[in-house]
This record gives C-alpha cells, sequence and structure tokens, in this order.
C-alpha cells in the first residue's frame, strides 16, 4: 500500500487484509533471504523479540521455511536474564523457531554474568558489519529493539551493542544501536495491532524525531501491517493515487 506522506514516501508497505499476516510477511522476508543467498551462499538474520514476532517464529517452525537454507540468527536486544526466563527473547526463539534443530546457527547473546558491557562488546565484535535481513518489532511508546524515546544508546555511533537501563521490566538489557540498523541491507518493521498501529500513525504525522520516536529509525525501509495496523494507518494516510 501507498502512503500519502512526503515523511515515508520511500517505505514499502504491506497490510494482510486478505491473507494471514504470518504468510504475507514470510513472503515478503522470504524474497530478501533468498537474494542474500544468491548473492552470498548465506543469509544473516537478526530477529526481534515479543509477542509479534513468537507467532512469526511458530509459523517459520511449523512451515520449515528456512530448510535447505544456510541461515544465520543473531538476536537484536536481549533481557539480561537467563535463558529459562520467560522474558529472555533468546529462549523465546529456542523454543519457538527450534534453530538448535541443526538447520541455522543462532548465535544468542548470553547473559551469563553481570559485566554487561563485556558481553554487549563481545556479542558485537562478532556480528557482521552489515545484516542481510533485520527484523524489528514497535513498542507503544515508540521505541524498536530496547531503543527507549530519550535513550543515551541513540547518540552511540561506533559500538554495535550497549547494555541499557529500561523504564519497562526487565529493566536491565542490551541492545543494538543505530548503526546496526543503518547498515543492515532489508529491515522489516512488524506491526500487528491497532495501539501498534496508532503508533505508526502518529509517527507519520509528528515532527518529534529519533529520540522521542526511535521507530522513526526504520522510515523508508519495508513495514509489515496486520489487518487491524493497516487499518488505522490507511484511515489517515492511504494514498488511492
Amino acid at each position: 500500500m501507498k502512503l500519502k506522506s512526503e515523511k515515508v514516501k520511500g517505505t514499502r508497505c504491506f497490510a494482510s487484509f486478505g491473507q494471514g499476516w504470518c504468510y504475507l510477511a514470510t513472503k515478503e522476508i522470504r524474497s530478501a533471504v533468498d537474494l542474500s543467498i544468491v548473492e552470498n551462499g548465506a543469509c544473516t538474520m537478526m530477529l526481534t523479540g515479543g509477542n509479534t514476532a513468537k507467532d512469526l517464529y511458530k509459523y517459520w517452525y511449523k512451515h520449515n521455511t528456512w530448510k535447505n537454507r544456510n541461515m544465520i540468527f543473531y538476536i537484536g536486544d536481549e533481557r539480561c536474564v537467563s535463558l529459562s526466563h520467560p522474558e529472555s527473547n533468546s529462549g523465546m526463539v529456542l523454543r519457538t523457531l527450534h534453530p538448535s534443530d541443526g538447520s541455522a546457527h543462532l548465535f544468542d547473546i548470553g547473559v551469563t554474568d553481570n559485566d554487561y558491557e563485556k558481553i554487549a562488546n563481545q556479542y558485537g565484535e562478532g556480528l557482521p558489519e552489515s545484516i542481510d535481513v533485520l527484523l524489528l518489532s514497535v513498542g507503544e511508546d515508540g521505541h524498536i529493539a530496547s531503543l527507549f524515546p530519550n535513550s543515551d544508546a541513540l547518540e552511540e555511533t561506533e559500538r554495535k551493542y550497549v547494555p541499557i537501563r529500561s523504564t519497562k521490566y526487565p529493566e536491565k538489557r542490551i541492545t543494538i544501536t543505530p548503526r546496526v540498523i543503518k547498515a543492515a541491507r532489508s529491515v522489516f518493521l512488524l506491526v500487528i495491532g491497532e495501539k501498534k498501529g496508532k503508533v505508526i500513525s502518529h509517527m507519520i504525522g509528528s515532527k518529534e524525531g529519533v529520540d522521542a520516536l526511535p521507530v522513526e529509525l526504520v522510515i523508508n525501509r519495508t513495514w509489515i501491517f496486520d489487518k487491524s495496523a493497516g487499518s488505522i494507518v490507511m484511515n489517515r494516510y492511504y494514498d488511492i493515487d
């Protein structure tokens, strides 16, 4: 769908009005994955956390989406908890996408001690300079990964990962920085539900900037809405031309 806004005129937008959201998201993401594999023989994918992604990863596992593809998975942000903790993004991936079955490789952040600076630096050092496919979801405050509004992490230009303290539970987290997002070849923003649609609608019309709405970092990338989120945005910005 095409949005009537100069601010996001370079953004590719898709909404699942006549088909399942997981099907649509997989179709668009798979195109980017296959292109990377053709060009490089493998695809690096950075995964997002949260309930939005959980359903998509279950769909991928059920349909063997990445079978016989050389996939290497990374985690975009992590809560500083154990893998078995229900708030662990790496743990959620292992329980849903199951890359440990041998069909893919997952490099989890591995929060094994309290030296979060060291963990962030080590994980960043092992990250490719450019991720092929980066998945992000958006919070109701406009955050992506664990880049929250007015966070110092938004100003980081050298490191790829930094530890942060969130206003949300769990407070201690490790997140990618804008550097990683800007360097990624393909970025997909996954937008599910009416509340998230309102966030995007507000961002399109806002002049607040990245500090107030970190989701602005993914303007001119690819956004994939479910029906309820897409309806909110379309009602205000749909361009019939």
